[in-house]
C-alpha cells in the first residue's frame, strides 16, 4: 500500500475527479480500506503508470470475468507534467488485455463531458453502445454516460500499436 498516499492525492485533483465515476468524498482512511477491499477482490486489478521510472497515474481493470473473457477498465494521468502522454497509455493496457489475458471484449463508462477520451477510445476501436441517461452524480447533479466496447478481433486489425507492449505483474 505505499501508493496509497499518491493515489489519494491524484484522486483528489479537480481535473481527475472531474471526469471520475464518483466525486471523490472519502477519508484517507477510507481509501486506504477502499485499496484493501479491491486488492482482496479478484475480479479487480490495478497498476500504477510508469514513466521513464517515475509514476503518472493509474490503470484499473474491473469485473474480470475470465470465462466470459470480458472486463471493463479505466486509468487516470495523475501527474501534471505527464499530461501530454495520456494518449499512450491505453495501447499497452489493449495489449496485455488481448494478448496476455486472452479476453474477448474490454467495456468501459465515460462520462458524457469527457469528449477527448470518447475520441480516443474511438481511435481505438471502441463501438459505441448506448447513452445512459442520468446514470451517475457528479456535484448533486444527475450525469450521463456513454457505454462503449472494444472487441478482441477489432484491436488485432490494430497493428500499429501491438508494438506497446508492458509488463502487468
Amino acid at each position: 500500500m505505499t501508493d496509497a498516499r499518491r493515489l489519494y492525492d491524484w484522486r483528489r485533483l479537480e481535473r481527475v475527479n472531474s471526469c471520475m465515476w464518483t466525486d471523490m468524498t472519502a477519508t484517507f482512511e477510507e481509501h486506504c480500506a477502499w485499496i484493501r477491499r479491491k486488492q482482496a477482490d479478484a475480479t479487480y486489478r490495478f497498476w500504477i503508470a510508469m514513466l521513464d521510472d517515475a509514476p503518472i497515474g493509474l490503470v484499473d481493470l474491473e469485473d474480470l470475468d475470465l470465462q466470459k473473457k470480458t472486463c471493463e477498465w479505466g486509468y487516470y494521468v495523475g501527474e501534471e507534467s505527464a499530461l501530454g502522454v495520456g494518449g499512450l497509455i491505453p495501447p499497452y493496457v489493449y495489449n496485455h488485455i488481448f494478448f496476455e489475458l486472452c479476453l474477448e471484449a474490454v467495456f468501459t463508462e465515460v462520462l458524457d463531458s469527457n469528449v477527448r477520451v470518447m475520441k480516443l477510445h474511438a481511435l481505438h476501436g471502441f463501438r459505441y453502445l448506448q447513452r445512459n441517461p442520468k446514470a451517475t452524480q457528479k456535484s448533486g447533479a444527475a450525469v450521463d454516460t456513454h457505454s462503449l466496447v472494444l472487441e478482441r478481433q477489432t484491436w488485432l486489425q490494430q497493428t500499429a500499436l501491438h508494438r506497446f507492449r508492458a509488463h502487468f505483474p
